[in-house]
């Protein structure tokens, strides 16, 4: 499931039943824009505290979710970043910096990253 958001708004079983499932919430994908945005944050908060798996493309929007990862590195057990924009001769200064303070973040529970 990609976007489990709608599925709080069936009916008030399926939000109780969402709402009520730290492991729906713990998968984060890259969103478009600036990933500080409550529904982002609401992944987090009701992940409960759980692993975390995240999967980016390094953007723009991007310093919202570094931050949220640096904060709850010990939460994220696979990472997934695409870095295919740091291969282009004239790399925009904001991924180079997104890509390295990613690098320099400890994640001591990971599992699986690429």
């Amino acid at each position: 499931i990609t976007h489990i958001l709608p599925l709080t708004s069936v009916c008030k079983h399926w939000r109780n039943v969402a709402l009520g499932s730290p492991s729906l919430w713990s998968t984060i994908l890259d969103l478009p824009g600036d990933l500080t945005n409550p529904p982002f944050l609401e992944y987090f908060h009701r992940s409960a505290g759980g692993p975390l798996f995240v999967a980016l493309k390094i953007h723009e929007g991007s310093q919202g979710l570094l931050q949220l990862l640096q904060e709850n590195h010990e939460r994220v057990q696979e990472l997934y970043v695409d870095l295919r924009g740091l291969l282009q001769v004239n790399a925009p200064a904001y991924m180079v910096q997104t890509a390295a303070a990613l690098l320099a973040t400890s994640f001591p529970n990971i599992r699986r990253c690429a």
